[in-house]
């Protein structure tokens, strides 16, 4: 039996939830409790909806890795979604390095037409992003 090497990923597994749903995942270790009991040390990706964090936690060392940027372009608006405070957006180009510094509260939603792009710096609560300027790659409006 040979070793994985370091840069190859865990093995794939599928992980069952209970009420029978599965996800995939990735197999880092099995680990035998005291009992002896085997356990699994898994990596599996859920949606940020499912998550609830910890009050006094500290999340901002979390990386975040936005999607790529499509290769025709595309944008992400990051809107602010706590409660009590006002609603404000901010359009990005979808690979905005700023992306990966948003906080957790922060909602990022995918927007893949440039003319749906253009219209939502109209309304008055959005605002382009300083950093990566989105609006000087939009195409004209006709």
């Amino acid at each position: 039996m040979s070793d994985p090497r370091p840069t190859d990923p865990p093995p794939r597994v599928e992980v069952r939830l209970p009420g029978g749903r599965t996800l995939p995942g990735r197999l880092l270790a099995w680990r035998q409790g005291p009992d002896g009991a085997w356990w699994a040390q898994a990596i599996i990706q859920v949606p940020a909806a499912a998550i609830r964090q910890v009050a006094g936690e500290d999340y901002t060392a979390v990386p975040r890795e936005p999607a790529p940027r499509p290769s025709a372009g595309g944008y992400v608006l990051a809107a602010d979604t706590r409660p009590g405070q006002p609603r404000t957006a901010v359009l990005h180009a979808a690979d905005c390095w700023t992306l990966g510094k948003a906080a957790h509260w922060t909602t990022i939603t995918p927007v893949d037409d440039p003319d749906q792009a253009r219209a939502l710096l109209l309304i008055d609560d959005t605002t382009a992003c300083d950093a990566c300027g989105p609006e000087q790659h939009l195409p004209t409006a006709p």
